[in-house]
């Protein structure tokens, strides 16, 4: 869809289903982890995770690391897990502290980064009624 390799790495782009198309959502190469609930996204840029509520583009929070993640997925609404690759660890950033701890895992086990009609449906589910409409029409 007019969108190239390059553009990929070097921005964050979102599928909007409104307009039934792909949007350049920022220019900060990332990749982001939408939450379980599909209100807010995070992502990190070398030793900064930030965490965006995507639907109005508002920044929700920034921390500084002192280690650099590879990625991010949601633990819950309040903790987000961070894969770190040498060596192979997983950490937990949590929201309400603001602080990180290390865990036993190696790697995050079912790793969602890449999210399947499924679980696009799931999120839109337990949505509002609006959201439940647009992904029926475009089934």
């Amino acid at each position: 869809m007019n969108l190239t390799q390059a553009d990929s790495i070097s921005s964050i782009y979102l599928y909007n289903l409104k307009r039934d198309k792909i949007e350049k959502y920022s220019r900060e190469g990332a990749l982001p982890a939408l939450s379980k609930n599909g209100t807010f996204m995070a992502y990190c840029i070398k030793n900064r995770l930030v965490v965006d509520d995507y639907s109005s583009k508002t920044k929700l929070f920034s921390y500084l690391l002192n280690f650099d993640p590879v990625f991010v997925t949601w633990k819950s609404e309040k903790e987000i897990y961070l894969f770190l690759s040498n060596p192979f660890s997983v950490k937990v950033l949590d929201f309400t502290t603001g602080k990180t701890y290390d865990t036993d895992l190696k790697f995050i086990e079912n790793f969602d980064q890449e999210v399947d009609i499924e679980k696009i449906s799931k999120i839109f589910n337990g949505s509002t009624p609006e959201s439940k409409s647009i992904l029926d029409k475009n089934n």
